[in-house]
């Protein structure tokens, strides 16, 4: 199933627009919406008349973490299909593993570089989000 809407939650502006200039200079179709922290991305789903089809998801933020937020987004019906990435400057095999029990599909260390972005969110645009459990060991930007 193609994907047309990201939404990026990251208490970081700087994270968020390179982001988005990263999935632009990709040249896929894709709509990017930047989420300022957890708390806001579950009122938003709650309220959305579409949900994403993708979720990146930082996993330190204020207000409510990635890590609660993912769990409350896998314990409600509504969106426990939902795609989520994880993504941090923490690449910890203790705060992977949790990320992975509590529900999301993939594990994403944010890259050192713009180059290095485009080039995991190219690879991570290519995986079908639609496979159940084959991706629990997969930890992209070692």
């Amino acid at each position: 199933m193609p994907l047309h809407t990201i939404w990026l939650v990251d208490d970081d502006t700087d994270d968020c627009m390179l982001f988005e200039d990263a999935i632009a200079e990709l040249g896929v179709a894709l709509s990017v919406v930047c989420v300022a922290d957890g708390a806001d991305l579950l009122n938003k789903l709650r309220r959305a008349t579409r949900p994403p089809d993708l979720v990146f998801l930082d996993v330190n933020m204020p207000i409510k973490n990635g890590m609660d937020c993912l769990a409350e987004i896998k314990r409600d019906e509504q969106f426990i299909r939902l795609p989520v990435v994880m993504w941090s400057t923490s690449g910890q095999a203790d705060i992977v593993e949790k990320a992975y029990r509590l529900g999301a599909r993939l594990f994403m260390k944010k890259p050192n570089s713009f180059n290095n972005l485009k080039s995991l969110l190219h690879g991570i645009l290519q995986l079908d989000f639609q496979l159940h459990g084959s991706l629990e060991d997969f930890v992209v930007g070692k």
